[in-house]
């Protein structure tokens, strides 16, 4: 592919395949930036291990006995019978609205169905674009998204214990469709959709833990944004060795187009 430019009425091309990781990261920061971004951390860092509601406006749903969600280095973990952990987003869903949520997740452990994350209105009832977990087809578990407690589409192909995925899930309060992503280089990439539940008038973002069932998540990243873009941007970041491997990479791109430039003249 061959990207043309032109700044301050000098064009050149980008056919330098060194220089095209700068230009998508240029890319993903434009899409950032214009997006509303709702809540975003790449790594926890900020937040102090232990609990994790009580630390930068998470809270505790019940406020029960029930042990809480951990922040554990850079990732929080929990397993089964943990107290649902809830963000408020600082609004209401409603006509022309969108939220998405991105994060890399790992699932470690399991035994059958059961949620992971998902939107609510401010009760505890009314679930939208929950992230699910069940033991159907190959693999060792299979995502899945739904708007109610059941799964209503799972992913085509099976997942494994102990790998990074980065999951992407939306809703869209006018249609009422939830959709996941899997692993996507863009909102294009293949995608899942569950059944409609219109209306829902989303306040937050939980975390849902299993429920005896031997389940074990760890996620490592997550942002919550009104576009898939800003979602998936504010997560998709490099770790701080690409980035010199980036940059290093553009500075010789940019002196081999000089020298070619000095040659030619």
């Amino acid at each position: 592919m061959q990207l043309t430019l032109r700044i301050h009425s000098v064009q050149f091309s980008i056919m330098n395949p060194l220089l095209k990781p700068l230009f998508i990261i240029l890319l993903f920061s434009v899409s950032t930036a214009s997006a509303v971004v709702h809540f975003s951390t790449t790594d926890w860092s900020g937040y102090s291990d232990g609990d994790l509601t009580g630390q930068n406006g998470w809270l505790t749903l019940l406020a029960d006995t029930d042990p809480e969600i951990q922040v554990s280095g850079n990732a929080v973990e929990w397993g089964d019978n943990t107290d649902i952990a809830y963000q408020p987003l600082g609004l209401t869903l409603g006509s022309g609205d969108s939220v998405y949520y991105a994060m890399h997740v790992t699932i470690s452990a399991g035994n059958g169905v059961h949620a992971l994350a998902g939107f609510r209105e401010s009760g505890i009832v009314g679930t939208a674009a929950q992230l699910s977990v069940d033991l159907i087809g190959d693999g060792d578990f299979r995502f899945g998204i739904s708007n109610t407690a059941a799964v209503s589409a799972g992913w085509a192909s099976g997942s494994t214990y102990g790998q990074k995925y980065l999951v992407v899930v939306g809703y869209v309060f006018d249609s009422g469709i939830a959709t996941m992503w899997l692993d996507p280089t863009g909102e294009g990439s293949t995608s899942i959709s569950s059944v409609a539940l219109s209306g829902q008038e989303i306040t937050r973002f939980n975390f849902i833990p299993g429920d005896s069932d031997g389940t074990f998540h760890s996620v490592s990243s997550l942002a919550i944004a009104d576009s898939f873009s800003g979602a998936m941007g504010a997560v998709a970041v490099p770790e701080p060795g690409s980035y010199a491997l980036i940059f290093s990479s553009a500075i010789l791109g940019l002196a081999a187009i000089r020298r070619r430039g000095i040659r030619r003249s």
